[in-house]
């Protein structure tokens, strides 16, 4: 009965568009991070769960399209900055670059470009191909790409099939 619950919990969650990483998975994806770093961003933060692992001296950034998840996470993170919009049709922090990004974001889900168009969204003008709007992965990718700083380092999990799935990104 436990285990039923638990899966309609997470299927109530997915139908919100919240997410979870547990804080084990956190921290290991924090014990990848190998260079000195000075703010740490999450495109898709959540509750903070990623950025959590992080000192709490250390400026942490997040975009969150839930209200009240980013709620959480203001009310988690000390020296945090949150947005609340779509990270791939409404970028925050296109001025920075982050030396560490850790993300999280969401499998496959579907996209829309962003309102500047193609040709107008610099993160994805040097791209050789775009993810099809039904899969986002490849998407988020390239938005992390974009705002990571040169001598910085970026930790994703993101779902396989980004790697050999064909379509558009499979050149």
């Amino acid at each position: 009965m436990a285990q039923y619950n638990i899966k309609n919990i997470r299927e109530e969650f997915k139908s919100k568009g919240i997410f979870y990483t547990q804080p084990e998975l956190a921290e290991y994806m924090k014990s990848l991070v190998d260079i000195d770093i000075k703010d740490v961003y999450d495109p898709t933060c959540g509750d903070g769960s990623l950025l959590s692992c992080f000192p709490d001296d250390m400026p942490k950034f997040g975009q969150e399209i839930n209200d009240h998840q980013l709620e959480v996470a203001e009310q988690r993170l000390k020296n945090f900055t949150g947005v609340c919009a779509d990270t791939l049709k409404e970028p925050a922090f296109m001025d920075k670059r982050f030396s560490c990004i850790v993300g999280n974001p969401p499998f496959s889900i579907a996209w829309e470009l962003s309102q500047t168009g193609l040709f107008g969204d610099v993160r994805f003008n040097e791209a050789p191909a775009l993810p099809p709007k039904s899969k986002a992965d490849y998407a988020f990718l390239l938005h992390i790409i974009h705002l990571l700083a040169d001598d910085g380092i970026a930790i994703v999990l993101n779902f396989p099939g980004i790697l050999y799935r064909g379509n558009s990104e499979g050149i």
